[in-house]
């Protein structure tokens, strides 16, 4: 195989996961707010759907994460745009990058 080709596989290994967590994970959820905190130095968003997390990413050239968690009220219902996973062991939660 020429460099070519060596260069899209190793650019298809590397992004490839990374493509899939934020786009391949992407879903709209309408849910109600039960409340929010920060914790950790993270915003957190309990909700009826789950628990999400408010951070800024580059995927979605979303760098407003303060105003967006400053928006959701509890007791109100939203559509939430969130990406990623909730996986328990790792502490990790589903984001939100959009909310109507």
């Amino acid at each position: 195989m020429n460099w070519k080709t060596w260069l899209f596989v190793g650019l298809v290994v590397l992004a490839g996961p990374s493509l899939y967590w934020n786009y391949g994970t992407l879903e709209t959820n309408e849910t109600m707010v039960k409340s929010k905190e920060v914790k950790d130095g993270k915003y957190m968003v309990y909700t009826e759907a789950g628990v999400y997390q408010v951070k800024d990413t580059w995927w979605f050239f979303n760098f407003t994460s303060s105003d967006l968690y400053n928006e959701l009220d509890p007791n109100k219902t939203y559509k939430i745009q969130s990406n990623g996973m909730r996986i328990g062991f790792l502490s990790t939660y589903q984001n939100i990058v959009g909310v109507n």
